[in-house]
């Protein structure tokens, strides 16, 4: 009990101690806007596989498998994103964890509507891998349930991105046959056919000089010269 606190039959507190949990009361309030800014959903998952979803955005299902020990999987809304995600973006926690099967990630994007102009065949889930933001393998689109799924070997943050775009929302740039990203590296045009560089002339000509027998008649059938 606080010094200087007295507690009647209604269990009253003093003045002094009302104002300190009123304080922690604000507190309280305080940190569970932070949290309730974005949703998350947590749950348990161990080598029988299971699934985590916040219901109508995102879901991640991992088969039986593919973890040996059994895991918290918690999705929380609101992680990082590069410039040009769609919709929301999802941490899925532990962050590093490997599958020994890949997992399938699943992001709805039934947000977007005909006058948004982006075609739902071109968009991808993206996760970050090393660094950059790399898309999902074995994508599908799936426009009856308004998803887009892809299979993952690890937890990372995730989001729906266009695949004809860079991450930061710029456009590819041909050159010479490959394509530069912005302050990535160049991808190189394919190796040249080993033929002739066009110099303007035809190539030359890969026959023999003369494929014709040689002459068959003699040097001089004439007579020796008399003269000295």
């Amino acid at each position: 009990m606080f010094a200087g606190t007295t507690v009647g039959h209604g269990g009253l507190c003093s003045a002094a101690v009302r104002k300190v949990l009123l304080a922690a009361a604000v507190v309280a309030v305080a940190a569970t806007a932070i949290e309730g800014c974005g949703q998350s959903s947590a749950t348990f998952i161990g080598a029988n596989g299971g699934e985590v979803c916040i219901e109508g955005k995102v879901c991640i299902t991992i088969p039986p498998g593919a973890l040996a020990d059994q895991v918290l999987v918690k999705i929380t809304e609101g992680a990082e994103a590069p410039a040009a995600a769609i919709g929301g973006s999802y941490e899925i926690a532990p962050s590093g964890t490997q599958f020994l099967k890949a997992a399938t990630v699943s992001i709805r994007y039934d947000f977007l509507d005909d006058d948004s102009g982006v075609d739902p065949f071109i968009l991808r889930v993206f996760t970050k891998e090393n660094g950059d933001w790399v898309p999902l393998g074995s994508s599908v689109v799936d426009r009856v349930r308004t998803q887009v799924t892809g299979k993952v070997t690890h937890l990372s943050p995730f989001v729906l991105l266009r695949s004809d775009l860079l991450p930061d929302g710029g456009t590819p740039i041909d050159f010479d046959a490959g394509q530069m990203d912005s302050g990535g590296p160049i991808i190189p045009p394919p190796p040249p056919d080993g033929g002739y560089k066009d110099s303007g002339m035809p190539a030359p000509d890969a026959g023999r000089p003369d494929a014709g027998p040689p002459d068959a008649g003699r040097a001089d059938a004439g007579p020796p010269d008399a003269g000295r």
